[in-house]
């Protein structure tokens, strides 16, 4: 097996090979380059593409899709819409839709319903540059938004989460049957200097021999 861990697809293709995952699911395809190197029996997507002025393809939600992006692209919905009416389990779910604290907490949670036994959820974006990638509404080009602060406090709340130190943060969760876990906490009151002050303890920081042992 490959240890050489580089980003969020490496760190999924790992994770499936060694649980021998069957089934993944992504929220937030964008331009298709992380899914497309997945490598599970059996995958699919979740993406809105509104228009808006982050999205490259300037769509509106009924809008045409390059045709690359459609062959990619199962559920044409937004994340929320997707879990409301989704009837299937998932072995591994990788997040990276939204990049608030609100939705990804949603996605979050609503991931972990319908994740099978030993399922894992992955998510990108948990530790930004700095304070301008962090901030709503979107200043600049490179943009993690508020992903962090819904790992803080789902981390707070008692879920099993670990995050990878490699490609802007990647939070591994694992699966809960508790119910007093499987709902989102009030909204973060930690501020960016409190983050990057207590960060590795805040959020569980890993570096890639530590997942390599855990996981």
């Amino acid at each position: 097996m490959n240890k050489y861990l580089s980003d969020r697809a490496d760190i999924i293709n790992y994770l499936i090979e060694k649980r021998n995952f069957k089934s993944y699911l992504e929220i937030g395809l964008d331009n298709g380059d992380n899914y497309k190197r997945i490598q599970c029996e059996h995958k699919e997507s979740v993406d809105p593409y509104f228009s808006d002025d982050h999205n490259k393809y300037d769509l509106t939600f009924s809008g045409e899709l390059p045709y690359e992006i459609q062959s990619l692209l199962t559920y044409r919905l937004t994340s929320d819409d997707f879990f409301d009416n989704n009837e299937n389990t998932y072995d591994i779910i990788f997040i990276d839709g939204l990049h608030t604290e609100e939705q990804v907490g949603k996605d979050i949670i609503n991931g972990l319903k319908c994740l099978n036994d030993n399922g894992l959820i992955v998510v990108h974006d948990c530790i930004p540059r700095n304070y301008e990638a962090q901030v709503i509404p979107r200043i600049q080009g490179e943009w993690n938004g508020t992903v962090w602060k819904a790992i803080v406090e789902l981390t707070r709340l008692g879920l099993d989460i670990k995050v990878w130190e490699g490609d802007y943060g990647c939070a591994i969760i694992s699966k809960t049957n508790d119910e007093n876990l499987l709902h989102y906490p009030e909204k973060s009151n930690v501020e960016w200097a409190e983050f990057v002050n207590y960060r590795d303890k805040m959020i569980n920081v890993i570096d890639t021999p530590t997942l390599l042992t855990l996981y």
